[in-house]
């Protein structure tokens, strides 16, 4: 339900309102937008979330590569192509659900609130998407009148994202409820984050597998589509960390900050520093990506207070 009603009602307004946002404030970022309309400290607020942010969402991405494998380039066509692969192969499997429909208090769970936010993350509602709406999408587009579809009906895709990850492929992708209770027979998580991946690929393997994949190949396919959104979204990450860093510099009057080869090489810095780092936890990219989820909602839930407090004042003016 948070998938879609979370997308629908939050995730999408979200995105939306961050990039109308931005457009009016001739293109400037969400965190700069803010010091007009709650003051200074809710910029700073804002650098120090989103510096936290990016250095973790590029941790946990750079995790998974190295999890799976290393390769040079895969483009972006590889994700719309292999989402669309994932629903031609649900929809023609027309499997059942053979998890529970609904279980509120499953022995052994952590509790719902805040667990079910962090989890889906991006799949919803995703402060990462105000930072990419305001002050990047904002100066890409044609007109004003293009940010609903823009901003709106991208979450919305994003949203078909997520709930054939994190939903129908751990409820749906399992050939029956003995093979569904064999990978969650508990709450206890695997240990490390290879294991967790590898129950999103059975599931989605078991989609492809309908429209003529045989399991091998449906699986590398699903491998590769991770590959693949897991390097765009670095990408993303790398370049939105150095403005960020810039940002800082400009407001602490650090010109050397504010060098574009100085920013980019302190944003590299800091994703390497997630993957060389020695955590007491058996596995980093756990650790990194339950960081990563709550950092996430608070700069979401930041995002959308600023667009509340911009919309009254507007249309004051």
């Amino acid at each position: 339900m948070w998938v879609v009603l979370g997308a629908i009602f939050v995730g999408a307004v979200q995105d939306f309102g961050a990039l109308a946002v931005s457009i009016r404030a001739r293109a400037c970022p969400i965190g700069k937008v803010t010091e007009s309309l709650i003051g200074p400290r809710a910029k700073t607020l804002f650098h120090i979330l989103i510096f936290f942010l990016i250095t973790l969402a590029m941790g946990v991405f750079v995790h998974i590569v190295a999890t799976l494998f290393s390769p040079d380039f895969y483009p972006h066509l590889l994700l719309y192509l292999g989402v669309a692969a994932m629903y031609a192969g649900f929809f023609l499997t027309n499997p059942s659900f053979v998890a529970p429909a609904f279980d509120p208090y499953p022995a052994g769970a952590p509790p719902m609130f805040p667990f079910a936010f962090i989890v889906i993350a991006c799949g919803a509602a995703s402060g990462f998407h105000a930072l990419v709406s305001s002050g990047t999408s904002a100066k890409q587009l044609d007109r004003e009148s293009d940010a609903r579809l823009v901003g709106y009906g991208a979450m919305l895709g994003e949203s078909l994202l997520g709930l054939i990850v994190a939903v129908l492929a751990c409820t749906a992708g399992f050939v029956s409820r003995e093979a569904w209770l064999a990978r969650y027979e508990n709450w206890q998580p695997p240990d490390t984050l290879a294991g967790n991946i590898a129950a999103f690929i059975t599931g989605t393997t078991h989609f492809l597998s309908a429209i003529g994949f045989s399991p091998g190949l449906a699986a590398a396919a699903v491998t590769v589509l991770m590959v693949s959104f897991a390097l765009t979204s670095i990408d993303s990450a790398t370049r939105l960390l150095r403005y960020n860093v810039a940002e800082v510099g400009g407001t602490l009057g650090v010109e050397l900050l504010q060098n574009k080869y100085v920013a980019s090489a302190i944003a590299v810095a800091a994703s390497g520093s997630s993957r060389s780092s020695r955590w007491r936890a058996s596995s980093p990219g756990l650790v990194l990506w339950q960081l990563f989820g709550t950092t996430n909602q608070v700069l979401a839930a930041l995002a959308l207070l600023a667009i509340t407090v911009y919309c009254p004042q507007r249309t004051a003016d």
